[in-house]
């Protein structure tokens, strides 16, 4: 039997007070599966029953199990078919696949608004009308990406200029509703977002069959289209762990093949895939931790030496992969304990992989009034650097916090948690010999922050046309104080698929300075400039050197 949903564990997307419209059926039809199958769904997806055999396994109850009960108790919008929703197999798979997501996902997991007809020409032409498409193309859950590319829409939104021909214009004014659909009005080209699965680019690759997209009312809803859609440019996000940088490579060389500009190719990202390598490119240039590369498959061969050079400084080490973690297999130990290390790298780490062994720096941690029963926690700053067109900005970023005072910085998925960073810098301390102390940066630190991030960003893309740049990256900061109260800032690691960006806020440069949600602009204003001059050929972008 199916249950009744309380309207109050809808999400906000669906008003509980209106009649459901066809966009929002998804939402309710989902919460329905799960509370009348949950349970035994989830028990069968942990003998691992395939996503493709799971979603029909859901398209099976919705069509057949449910559809009566749900006819009596949806409330929908006049001209709401739901006996045709519940006949299309396309539509049927998509939901099965959603809800697959979240009853993996758990309770907290969001959901996802999937529009039940397609668009056809006529209306993605309108939709879509004089503007870049930039398509993020994803590998890995639907529901857990909507988010970035509602930030991002919303930023392209804030980013353009209020008035038509008149001077620069007042940025940062309009808010998504206002901003959808507003092609035809604005004399720079609109970008946009379109979030595209793998899953759903066309065979050629220069096309999206479905997208995740704003609407008008400022919410994200997937979309399919009867003739799919020209992408212009593309950045490649959001992709499964196992095979990450795979899966990069093997999109990117397709988008080389086509000549489809990048905002991330692969070949530069491989710089900062690569930890070690990233390294070599910041020595002597920018601020930055000290590490070398040791092989798994025969650690006691180059370890002594390699300890060596990073232990003048009497400091501990980590020791973790080179590519990846994430906060996964990340050791400390002193650095004198060449067993202890080379035993760790082949058990943990492998013997067919690469480890990174870094000196130990950061000696400042994070410790809200909210929070002391966690402990003094290690924490690290992430700052999004991208580049508009003339040279990088920092423009946005978070801190990343470890889950308490015993481990390291993790994702959220390993238990780390994000802070804004005015809430971050706010509660910083440092160790003493007579205890922790208040550790307080000043507005000249603060610009110090995005100066590192930004040398970093700049010495990662040396020697590379436009073109090959990583055009949009994270570079994660560690925090060292000195007993004068003198802060410096130091460069761990570059991401090129940065993670967390619908998490974002704007940078203050100031304390008092209030800041709102925020990724990018200057890559809006990059991409509509490259539109401009190229004209309607987005896919000629030139690869000449700025």
């Amino acid at each position: 039997m199916v249950r009744a949903i309380d309207p109050q564990t809808l999400p906000i997307s669906v008003s509980r007070e209106r009649l459901i419209a066809e966009e929002d059926v998804s939402v309710v039809l989902g919460y329905y599966v799960e509370a009348a199958f949950g349970d035994a769904l989830r028990a069968e997806f942990q003998k691992k029953a395939g996503k493709k055999r799971a979603a029909h396994r859901i398209a099976h109850l919705l069509q057949n199990e449910t559809r009566i009960a749900l006819k009596e108790r949806l409330s929908l919008q006049p001209g709401v078919d739901l006996d045709e929703m519940l006949s299309d197999p396309t539509y049927l798979a998509r939901l099965g696949e959603v809800i697959r997501e979240r009853l993996i996902g758990g309770s907290d997991a969001p959901s996802l608004r999937i529009a039940p007809k397609p668009l056809g020409r006529a209306e993605a032409d309108l939709l879509l009308k004089d503007g870049v498409n930039f398509g993020l193309i994803f590998g890995a859950e639907a529901i857990y990406f909507q988010d970035t590319v509602q930030a991002l829409q919303t930023d392209e939104i804030r980013s353009r200029p209020v008035e038509a021909g008149k001077g620069k214009g007042r940025p940062f004014s309009r808010s998504p509703q206002e901003g959808v659909g507003e092609a035809l009005a604005l004399p720079l080209p609109v970008v946009h977002i379109l979030g595209v699965h793998a899953d759903w680019v066309s065979d050629d690759g220069r096309k999206a069959k479905r997208a995740l997209m704003l609407d008008a009312t400022g919410s994200v809803l997937e979309r399919s289209f009867e003739h799919p859609v020209a992408l212009d440019v593309v950045a490649t996000l959001h992709l499964p762990r196992s095979g990450e940088r795979d899966f990069h490579k093997k999109l990117s060389a397709a988008y080389d093949l086509i000549g489809l500009p990048q905002i991330n190719p692969y070949e530069a990202s491989r710089r900062a895939d690569d930890k070690a390598c990233t390294h070599r490119f910041w020595e002597g240039r920018v601020p930055s931790v000290r590490a070398v590369r040791i092989s798994g498959s025969n650690p006691e061969r180059t370890l002594r030496d390699a300890l060596c050079t990073l232990s003048d400084l009497g400091r501990a080490v980590v020791v973790q992969p080179n590519t990846g973690t994430e906060g996964d297999c990340v050791a400390r130990f002193e650095a004198t304990a060449y067993r202890q290390i080379a035993r760790y790298i082949r058990d943990r780490i492998g013997s067919d992989s690469e480890a990174l062994i870094r000196e130990e720096r950061g000696n400042v941690c994070f410790l809200p009034e909210t929070e002391k029963e966690k402990g003094y926690r290690r924490i690290a700053l992430r700052i999004n650097v991208a580049w508009n067109g003339r040279h990088f900005v920092a423009e946005s970023g978070y801190a990343q916090v470890a889950p308490d005072e015993d481990h390291f910085v993790a994702s959220r998925g390993r238990g780390g948690a994000l802070v804004p960073l005015s809430t971050a810098l706010a509660h910083l301390y440092r160790a003493t010999d007579n205890g922790w102390v208040r550790a307080t940066p000043n507005e000249d630190d603060l610009a110090r922050i995005w100066q590192t991030a930004v040398q970093a960003a700049q010495a990662l893309n040396e020697g590379l046309t436009e073109s090959e740049y990583i055009k949009l990256l994270g570079i994660d900061l560690l925090i060292e104080v000195d007993e004068a109260g003198r802060f410096t800032f130091l460069a761990l690691e570059a991401n090129p698929r940065p993670a967390g960006l619908a998490q974002s806020w704007d940078l203050p440069r100031t304390f008092r300075e209030a800041v709102e949600p925020k990724v990018t602009f200057g890559l809006f204003e990059f991409i509509r400039k490259q539109k401009k001059k190229q004209g309607l050929g987005a896919r000629d972008w030139g690869s000449d050197k700025p």
